[in-house]
């Protein structure tokens, strides 16, 4: 039978150490989590084990159309947005996935769960120079500074926003994708069939560049659970930081198990790609391998604005498609941050421009058309590797 499980003890004060703040009222969080664990996740065992056999066929080659994972960069939570706007975004950018790479592409949605964001500092200071806790995602705590105090409530709230996405999406179920931040969280939504842990509240739950310490809570918590697990990598990852996490995550080496996605940025930093990959290719077998264009490429303009370039998102795209070919590597997929919607415009065609509309609320996204042509570039990519 189900059941399920979670750990309430000394280790919370070492979940909220890595990037995550600290809850002021620990009594409330222990309140929190009973409410959590009655809360339907988004997926399934099943769901799970089916993902993981795609997983397989593609590192096989029997598998041949791409993973596509899009959605917000920090999904907000408001009682003004109605479920139904929220899912008809999801899909819009399913149905550009597919019409890019036909109706068998994998896709997988950012949105259901992503409510919480890793931040370097714990503090960040308004513009007349007053300190205030960062923005740590709606899932911590608000975007207004009266809103920074972390409130553990926030967390039942994406919860069942993530929930109702799932509840209401027509059609298939949508599979879903979010980084593992809070331990805490994430274990209100683990399983136990027989001796095997199965974690609810995503299908692929991903480990960030910031998060991806291999001592740290996140890759512990991560390392007992059956899903197929995704591991961000930036230009300063070392090569024996793949080994380890290959070791600790995927002892077995199962086939699909683990996603190794490239966040690099253009430059000095792409440059770095081929030496990665060599890492991967040596210490990681087995493993799938995206690209993330966009972390890397985030910049100010000259009015004061963050923004993206989509040319720069593009160029990183070929670059790392033909390194990968260099090195005989298969691109399996390409994870971006998008809107779902036409109207928006917080990225630029090329650098130099102004975004035209409001601020990004954390990372500037790409809106549908820009999705589209971001997703036709990876496609030439791939293409020009495989012929």
């Amino acid at each position: 039978m189900d059941t399920r499980s979670i750990e309430t003890n000394s280790e919370h004060a070492q979940a909220y150490a890595n990037y995550v703040p600290e809850f002021p009222d620990s009594v409330a969080v222990e309140k929190v989590i009973e409410e959590l664990r009655g809360i339907d996740g988004v997926t399934n065992p099943n769901a799970i084990r089916l993902l993981r056999r795609e997983f397989h066929e593609m590192v096989l080659g029997e598998r041949t159309e791409p993973i596509v994972i899009s959605g917000n960069c920090s999904r907000r939570i408001s009682a003004d947005e109605p479920i139904s706007k929220i899912v008809s975004e999801i899909a819009a950018q399913r149905e550009i996935a597919e019409e890019v790479f036909g109706e068998n592409v994998t896709f997988i949605s950012r949105d259901p769960g992503q409510n919480f964001k890793p931040r370097s500092s714990a503090v960040e200071h308004s513009r007349d120079g007053e300190a205030y806790p960062s923005y740590f995602g709606d899932g911590i705590n608000g975007m207004n500074f009266d809103q920074r105090t972390p409130d553990p409530s926030r967390m039942v709230a994406a919860a069942l926003q993530a929930r109702d996405i799932q509840q209401n999406m027509t059609g298939d179920p949508i599979r879903t994708a979010h980084e593992a931040l809070v331990p805490a969280y994430e274990r209100c939504f683990v399983i136990h069939e027989g001796q095997k842990a199965y974690l609810l509240s995503a299908d692929l739950p991903w480990l960030g560049s910031r998060t991806r310490n291999i001592n740290g809570p996140q890759v512990e918590f991560l390392s007992k659970i059956e899903n197929p697990i995704g591991i961000k990598i930036d230009a300063q990852v070392k090569p024996e930081e793949i080994r380890e996490l290959y070791q600790t995550l995927n002892p077995g080496s199962y086939p699909g198990k683990l996603v190794f996605t490239l966040r690099l940025g253009r430059g000095k930093k792409l440059a770095k790609a081929p030496l990665i990959l060599d890492a991967i290719k040596c210490y990681a077998p087995n493993s799938l391998l995206m690209i993330d264009p966009m972390h890397g490429n985030t910049y100010l303009t000259k009015g004061g604005k963050k923004t993206r370039a989509v040319s720069d998102i593009i160029a990183e795209t070929r670059a790392i498609g033909e390194a990968a070919k260099t090195k005989e590597l298969r691109l399996h997929g390409i994870h971006v941050e998008a809107t779902g919607r036409f109207i928006t415009r917080e990225c630029v065609s090329v650098k130099g421009e102004e975004p035209r509309g409001e601020n990004a609320d954390v990372d500037p996204q790409l809106n549908n058309a820009e999705l589209k042509l971001v997703l036709e570039a990876f496609r030439e990519s791939i293409n020009r590797r495989d012929g």
